[in-house]
């Protein structure tokens, strides 16, 4: 494993400012815990993160994909290959009619947030959750009566191979906290999702709702 001709394969494509050596990781998670990464990387395109995937696999370098790091404990002695997160620039989400396309480092709650903005509705339940469009496909994400499976209709993914696929709802295979993702090594780009045209007043006073009753169950 050489961790250093990763460094200086990245460097090379990826712009410096990016890619951080021995990242502590108490600061990229939310339990502000755990020890440091020898590298911490954020790419911004698909390209990118394909790039630095394909350089860790040449080297015999370890990596983890890391969305907003919610929920995840690091341990005291750190990790020692390539950590690349997403939430901090693969995170663009885009609009075409009644559908919302987002990369899998987005924040879930501000793909809600677009969708009110923009008054269409089925991702009410999502306003509260902290984690990231990737995390919340991996998992089916839900709440309130919502999940991920009512929405998704396509998710954009790199398989273990080194191919970009892309796989239906019916091929999802979502069930209750499950997705094909926890059955096979894949990794989750980004995903369409098909909404309802809807009242904005109506649609945020139902997020404002979840939003009061989540604070009143989980009181930060």
């Amino acid at each position: 494993m050489s961790i250093f001709q990763a460094y200086n394969r990245i460097s090379e494509y990826l712009d410096i400012s990016r890619i951080i050596k021995d990242a502590p990781m108490k600061e990229h998670t939310s339990f502000k815990v755990g020890g440091n990464t020898a590298l911490l990387i954020m790419p911004q395109s698909i390209d990118e993160l394909l790039f630095v995937i394909s350089v860790c696999k040449l080297h015999n370098v370890k990596y983890y994909i890391l969305g907003n790091g919610t929920n995840l404990i690091v341990k005291d002695s750190g990790y020692d290959g390539v950590i690349i997160k997403l939430s901090e620039f693969f995170n663009k989400i885009s609009i075409e009619g009644n559908r919302i396309t987002a990369q899998a480092g987005a924040l879930i709650s501000a793909v809600s947030a677009k969708a009110a903005q923009n008054a269409l509705s089925g991702l009410e339940f999502a306003s509260g959750i902290p984690g990231t469009v990737g995390g919340a496909i991996v998992m089916n994400a839900g709440a309130y009566g919502g999940e991920m499976s009512q929405v998704v209709e396509r998710v954009k993914a790199f398989d273990s191979e080194g191919n970009i696929v892309e796989l239906t709802e019916a091929e999802l295979k979502f069930s209750y906290r499950n997705s094909i993702f926890q059955e096979r090594p894949y990794i989750v780009l980004e995903a369409e999702m098909k909404l309802e045209n809807g009242d904005m007043e109506i649609i945020k006073n139902t997020m404002k709702d979840f939003t009061e009753r989540r604070t009143k169950k989980q009181p930060l």
